[in-house]
Formats: structure tokens, C-alpha cells, sequence
């Protein structure tokens, strides 16, 4: 399944990574930003362990990352007459690679702007689906065709929120029960908590009692 076109909706790391790989398995990605550029600032990002390292080798922007890590040191905690109580070490704060989330941005957007379209200063405002696709208004271009799109753009995403709208709350209606009914219920022995547990799964998986 090659070829696809695919909007993701945010610019900041989230967004322009996934871009990234599905750029490497043939996809067409486009990004929309609200902002008109990519924002800079935010906390700093840690990667820790092998397993990170492993992809940002594979996605060939390691040596980028480490020209721009911040050095994190370690952190003392001192009393009201400035002498030192207590410190942590800086791996417990700053991993193998921290790096400020702006400067991270900023890389992955020089690794994939080659290959992925970028539009800045616009946003997702309707999504209508069909068995083809989806058609994609925005705020200021024309709509656009696309096969799959992804919201990348935060918390509180308004991509997500137009593809999953609420469903219509169920009127409550007040039941009481027959008076044989809880006699019988305040008869029932109660159930182990495992029982209720192994219910509640099978519940969520679709698969009734053996």
C-alpha cells in the first residue's frame, strides 16, 4: 500500500517524525500548521536507553541532536544559608540525549522538508469521509482530497475532535427494581473480585463467557 496521501495536522515533533517514516515506506505526507512557522521554545525532550538512540540512528539525525544537547548537570538542594543538602545526578534528569523541544523540531524539519509538504498559518475545519477517502476543508485553502488523515496537533486536537465526534447522550431514566427482584439480588452470594476483573475483560474484547 504505497502512494497514499496523507494529511497530518501539526508541525512539531510528533507530526514531522511520522512524516518521516511514512515517507520511507512510500506514503505522501502533508503537514498543516496553525502557526505560521515552526514555534520555537518548550520543555527540553530526553531520549534514554538503546532503543531511542537505535531510531534517531535510523532516521540519521543522532549527530544532529548531540551538536545541540543541552549538558544538563546535576542539581543540588541547599538550605536557607546556601549549603548544599543533597544532590542528584544529571542522568536522572537528562538521559543519554535532552535537547530542547524547539531545537528538535528544527531537525526534523530540516529531515523530511525535502519530501513532505509543508503548510504553515492554516488548519483542519471539517472532515467529510467516504468509502474513498477523506475531503479536508481548511481554514484559508481550498478543500483537498486525501486517503488517510492523522492529527498530530496536541492535547486538545481539533482533528480528532472533528473525526470522533461525541456520541448523543441517553436520557437517564430512574428504574426501580421489583420487590422480588431485590429480594432475590440480596440473596445472591457475592462473586470473587477476579471473577468481576475476568468479566470486564471479556467485556472489552468482544468474547463472552467460555
Amino acid at each position: 500500500m504505497t502512494n497514499l496521501k496523507v494529511l497530518i495536522s501539526g508541525a512539531s515533533v510528533a507530526g514531522p517524525a511520522l512524516a518521516y517514516w511514512l515517507h520511507r515506506h512510500g506514503f505522501q505526507a502533508t503537514i498543516v500548521e496553525r502557526a505560521p512557522a515552526l514555534r520555537d521554545g518548550g520543555y527540553a525532550v530526553d531520549f534514554r536507553g538503546e532503543a531511542h538512540l537505535t531510531v534517531l540512528r535510523r532516521m540519521g539525525i543522532l549527530a544532529d541532536l548531540e551538536r545541540v544537547r543541552t549538558g544538563t548537570g546535576s542539581m543540588s538542594y541547599v538550605n536557607s544559608a546556601g549549603k548544599p543538602q543533597a544532590e542528584l545526578p544529571a542522568d536522572m534528569f537528562a538521559g543519554d540525549i535532552e535537547i530542547l523541544r524547539g531545537d528538535l523540531a528544527r531537525i526534523l524539519y530540516d529531515a523530511t522538508r525535502q519530501h513532505t509538504e509543508y503548510v504553515f498559518g492554516d488548519s483542519v475545519t471539517s472532515l467529510a469521509e467516504d468509502a474513498h477517502g477523506v475531503t479536508v476543508s481548511f481554514e484559508h485553502g481550498a478543500p483537498r482530497r486525501f486517503d488517510l488523515v492523522i492529527g498530530a496537533d496536541g492535547l486538545h486536537s481539533t482533528t480528532r475532535r472533528l473525526a470522533r465526534q461525541p456520541p448523543r447522550a441517553r436520557p437517564h431514566r430512574a428504574r426501580l427494581p421489583h420487590r422480588g427482584q431485590a429480594r432475590r439480588a440480596a440473596q445472591r452470594p457475592p462473586q470473587r473480585r477476579s471473577q468481576g476483573r475476568l468479566l470486564l475483560r471479556r467485556a472489552a474484547t468482544g468474547c463472552g463467557p467460555p
